[in-house]
């Protein structure tokens, strides 16, 4: 069986309203981690710019000073040979001090500038690293702690460790999204593998009954306990249409909840359809003692695989026919914004709110006579019954969502339990 990891995050959403449409995803905001890591980086360039800059003008302003001091001396002597100051000396913090020395051993006053302001901007660039270096460890810090502690709950998680959940970060940013995100895929997979171990539990006892039946009537006919006649054959033969019935139903689901079921989509114009439907189940109801009704006044087009909505459809009537007793159904079609939603309503007792997400469950089954025999008592509870695999719901769910659609359940204000397909519109 394929993992099921739609219907985890389909629970949660649904959980909501009971109406939600799958395929819709959360837009995230940069709600703080961005933002404080731009700040802080931004802060470090002006900061160097400013460091640069000032050195730079620092570096500009003392030797103009030399250059005002040499033409001083220059008016002083003019005509003599004397010695005056070639270049001034710049400390690296921006200090200029004359350096008097003879004109032909200078190396010339350009020169010196260019030497002074590189000195003034390695002496910025080597305040900016630190500062940089400073910031980046504080900034870093709450980031790598717990990116480290995921990293670590990954690694345990793939070793097999089960249960894990981090404590969430104080601050509501990308990295509390991460981590929540986790502790909702550990919790996933722990419901992921309650699930398949409750799968293999029900799909063994399903195939045991019949198989069990199968085993005695075969040894039976062995022993010469019983003769090889047509009641005992027909008896073999039914077992092995559940049987078979068991695996297609399994086989079906398996391929519609992993993407991998050939569909035939294509503009579909919902009142004719329902039309063609009713007057194909019709005799169906009738021989319940029950009545159907359409209610399908506008012309609405979906894009959908009429096989496969039919046999959703099918399954959703036979199941009013079962659990509502005597009265009336009801099939439709309406829109609603860019939807179209179709609609299998019964007049029947309802349903406990606890079950209209569990029905949809694998193996998951009502028993039949104990509704029919409360629909003036209370309402239905779940029971394990022989009658269907229990697998019906859980196919026309998978059905339409492989559609791109939605299928829920919900109580009618005025009685009766009422079956919600949702799917997209189509241009006719």
């Amino acid at each position: 069986m394929n993992p099921d990891w739609e219907d985890i995050r389909d629970r949660w959403k649904r959980h909501q309203h009971p109406g939600w449409k799958a395929g819709g995803r959360r837009k995230r905001g940069h709600r703080g981690l961005r933002r404080r890591l731009t700040r802080a980086f931004t802060l470090v360039a002006i900061f160097a710019v400013f460091l640069t800059s000032f050195g730079t003008l620092r570096a500009v302003g003392e030797m103009q000073r030399c250059f005002a001091l040499e033409q001083s001396v220059l008016e002083q002597n003019v005509g003599e040979q004397s010695v005056r100051p070639a270049y001034c000396d710049l400390n690296w913090f921006g200090n200029s001090s004359p350096n008097l020395q003879d004109e032909r051993s200078s190396k010339g006053l350009w020169g010196v500038w260019g030497g002074n302001v590189g000195r003034s901007s390695l002496f910025a660039a080597l305040i900016s690293a630190v500062l940089a270096s400073g910031v980046a460890a504080l900034v870093t810090r709450p980031i790598t702690a717990p990116l480290s502690r995921l990293a670590d709950a990954a690694q345990r998680l793939s070793e097999g460790e089960r249960g894990i959940q981090l404590a969430l970060p104080r601050a509501n940013d990308e990295i509390w999204d991460l981590t929540q995100s986790f502790n909702g895929l550990v919790s996933g997979l722990e419901r992921q593998e309650a699930w398949r171990r409750t799968l293999v539990a029900d799909v063994a006892h399903d195939l045991r009954t019949p198989l069990a039946v199968m085993r005695a009537e075969i040894e039976a006919m062995q022993d010469g306990v019983t003769v090889p006649d047509a009641a005992g054959l027909g008896r073999l033969h039914g077992e092995v249409l559940h049987l078979a019935r068991l695996v297609s139903d399994l086989n079906t689901l398996s391929q519609a909840e992993g993407r991998a079921l050939s569909l035939n989509l294509q503009p579909l114009e919902l009142k004719d359809f329902l039309n063609r439907l009713h007057t194909s189940f019709l005799p169906r109801v009738e021989s319940a003692g029950m009545n159907l009704e359409v209610n399908s006044s506008s012309e609405i087009w979906v894009k959908a695989d009429p096989d496969r909505l039919n046999q959703v459809l099918y399954n959703l009537l036979e199941n009013a026919v079962q659990y509502a007793g005597k009265g009336q159904i009801e099939l439709g079609s309406k829109l609603e914004g860019n939807q179209a939603r179709l609609w299998v309503r019964d007049f029947g007792p309802g349903l406990k709110p606890e079950l209209l997400e569990q029905i949809f469950e694998r193996f998951y089954r009502v028993d039949v006579s104990r509704v029919r025999s409360e629909l003036e008592g209370d309402m239905p509870v779940p029971q394990k019954e022989k009658a269907n695999s229990g697998l019906g719901l859980a196919i026309a769910r998978a059905l339409i969502r492989a559609q791109g659609g939605e299928l829920w359940a919900e109580n009618h204000p005025q009685g009766g339990a009422v079956f919600w397909i949702q799917l997209a519109r189509a241009e006719g």
